[in-house]
């Protein structure tokens, strides 16, 4: 019993460093399509613009995998966390 609760700590902490990086990323993204929006409102030619927008289709990727990553891994630890407590409530 004792290495089974050792076990869902582990993976606790493996799915809390997921929904944290996922958090990051989305951050990090943001701070990309500010920066990237900034620099199109002052782009005076048609080559700056394709610059900045290139950039758009990573920060899609990025956007999606982190936004993924604090759900599923937000709604595990939720479900580890307060699993009994969400049972009762809906019975």
């Amino acid at each position: 019993m004792r290495a089974l609760k050792e076990d869902a700590m582990s993976l606790y902490s493996v799915a809390l460093f997921l929904h944290i990086t996922g958090a990051l990323g989305l951050f990090a993204g943001l701070a990309v399509d500010w920066t990237a929006l900034g620099a199109l409102r002052r782009a005076t030619t048609v080559d700056q613009v394709r610059e900045w927008i290139s950039v758009y289709p990573l920060l899609q990727r990025i956007g999606s995998a982190s936004v993924g990553l604090l759900l599923v891994f937000g709604l595990y630890m939720t479900v580890t966390s307060w699993g009994d407590v969400l049972t009762r409530s809906f019975t």
